[in-house]
């Protein structure tokens, strides 16, 4: 049997070395929820050189190149129930895709950005100040001369 797969058309079962029925919908699901070639061909009862044969055969590419392709798919429905879960108000998963997509943080950063041109006048009265306060202590009496 087979289903139409983009531009070609896809058989939906292929047959292990021991003549088992193995199923792509099933190697599809594994492949967009990351599991490595070993553990598909692990639950699939066959050897890894085996799904890459069935892959060249049946898709016209690698088994790396399929998983690939399939990882994108789950990538993407991933990324749909994370923006789900924070449509429905979920406020640690909010702040998740805050910082990771907005690129928003934690950090609260004291800016203080104060130069001499913005107090000039209050430095000078002190500075004067100072000044005066000197020269009484020279000249006790307060006489100017």
């Amino acid at each position: 049997m087979k289903k139409k797969g983009g531009a070609r058309l896809v058989e939906e079962t292929w047959r292990d070395h021991r003549g088992r029925k193995c199923f792509w919908d099933v190697v599809e699901r594994m492949c967009q929820i990351r599991c490595t070639q070993a553990e598909i061909a692990a639950v699939m009862g066959c050897h890894i050189d085996t799904l890459n044969e069935a892959s060249k055969r049946c898709h016209g590419k690698t088994f790396e190149e399929y998983k690939d392709s399939m990882s994108g798919v789950g990538r993407a429905s991933l990324r749909r129930m994370q923006w789900q879960k924070a449509e429905s108000g979920n406020t640690t998963m909010l702040i998740w895709l805050g910082k990771n997509l907005l690129g928003q943080t934690d950090k609260l950063v004291a800016e203080n950005h104060v130069s001499v041109h913005d107090h000039k006048e209050r430095l000078v009265s002190m500075l004067s100040g100072i000044a005066e306060r000197r020269r009484e202590e020279e000249d006790p009496s307060g006489d100017k001369q």
